[in-house]
């Protein structure tokens, strides 16, 4: 049979055990937090540059090739009348058939 000191010693060794191991699982916590906040800033770095990259492209890049639409004279892309109160819609001219 365990005397009462054995009994306690045996308590106060699991306890210390048991706090070493949250310990430990506190600072790995830490440590992956770290690692994931370091992450997630190389991370908006990187989108950041794309990002970039992208605006440059786009600035180099002339707009050949996309079709312009012609409109009669005063009307605007979405067929209201620019420089004018007149409330008539007008649609855009047709193009000729090439």
């Amino acid at each position: 049979m365990l005397s009462g000191a054995q009994l306690l010693q045996g308590f106060d060794e699991r306890l210390a055990r048991a706090e070493r191991e949250a310990a430990a699982a506190q600072a790995e916590a830490e440590r992956l937090a770290a690692r994931r906040d370091a992450l997630r800033a190389a991370e908006a770095e990187a989108l950041r540059g794309l990002a970039q990259l992208r605006l440059d492209a786009l600035r180099q890049t002339p707009t050949r090739g996309l079709p312009q639409r012609r409109y009669r004279s005063g009307a605007g892309p979405a067929g209201h009348r620019t420089g004018s109160t007149s409330t008539s819609r007008h649609r855009p001219c047709r193009q000729p058939a090439a």
